[in-house]
């Protein structure tokens, strides 16, 4: 892990000197044209009749209506040399995939950004285990868990190599095989007499787990990379918690049964990602 904890450590260290290789373009606009060409440059001119861009070379060209098929607006991206460019408001979604030990995560939310801010609301799927020891044996539970949570980013740098922090809470729902019981049999102890009953206590996943609902916490700083495509690529670092209790049956050992736990999960975190904007 501390590879990967070092390569992440370098992107963002190396995001400082970014802008001498990959310098903004002020009030920058991209103007796709309908014979599938297009101009970038800075807009220093818009009204409803047309459009005035100063373009690499230094020539200004206008760009009448019937001409443009879409158009970034210097309001919607932040514009670099070679055509690359930031989301800088607007819907977008996000792709992940999270990485620990003994951990993964998968996930993916729709977003509103407005400028240095963006805002969230995601599900994923889940995988953790968690090592338990009984009478001189190391159990390793497997946890299948679908999180559903708001995230919050916000940018510390407009660069091509774009930091941000990022912050995420959820509540984390059982996600069981297809093979599952949903009701289990508990001996109730009153005063008089026992009692025995059947009431629904969840979801038992095949490998004899089941979870109740949870809590997911979680604390990531990132750098996102501006591209020419609609896709941007990310990575992140980040603090993973999720607390969860359930019960664990062991199906090859009859003596570890109605195991119960109650858990908080800390993990750190690498995430891959990538978002897609409009």
């Amino acid at each position: 892990m501390n590879y990967k904890l070092i390569t992440v450590f370098v992107l963002l260290f190396t995001s400082v000197f970014s802008y001498a290789q990959h310098k903004r373009i002020q009030n920058g606009a991209i103007i796709y044209l309908i014979d599938g060409s297009k101009l970038i440059g800075e807009l220093i001119e818009k009204n409803e009749a047309e459009l005035k861009l100063k373009i690499i070379s230094g020539d200004v060209v206008t760009i009448l209506p019937k001409h443009r098929r879409k158009i970034y607006f210097p309001e919607d991206i932040v514009l670099f040399n070679g055509s690359k460019f930031h989301y800088n408001s607007g819907f977008i979604f996000d792709l992940s995939y999270g990485l620990s030990s003994k951990h993964l995560a998968l996930e993916f939310s729709s977003n509103r950004k407005i400028k240095d801010f963006e805002v969230g609301l995601g599900v994923g799927y889940h995988y953790n285990e968690i090592a338990i020891h009984i009478q001189d044996v190391n159990f390793q539970i497997p946890i299948y868990t679908r999180p559903y949570f708001i995230q919050t980013k916000y940018n510390l740098t407009n660069s091509y190599r774009r930091i941000y922090l990022k912050g995420a809470v959820g509540l984390v729902t059982n996600m069981p095989y297809a093979n599952q019981s949903s009701s289990s049999s508990n001996t109730i102890n009153t005063t008089n007499n026992t009692t025995t009953t059947t009431v629904n206590n969840g979801n038992v996943n095949e490998m004899g787990a089941r979870i109740d609902n949870g809590v997911l916490l979680e604390a990531a700083i990132g750098v996102s990379f501006a591209s020419k495509k609609k896709v941007k690529h990310y990575l992140e670092l980040s603090q993973y918690s999720n607390k969860i209790s359930g019960s664990y049956n062991d199906f090859f050992n009859s003596n570890v049964t109605d195991v119960r736990f109650n858990v908080w999960m800390n993990r750190i975190q690498l995430t891959y990602g990538i978002t897609i904007g409009r």
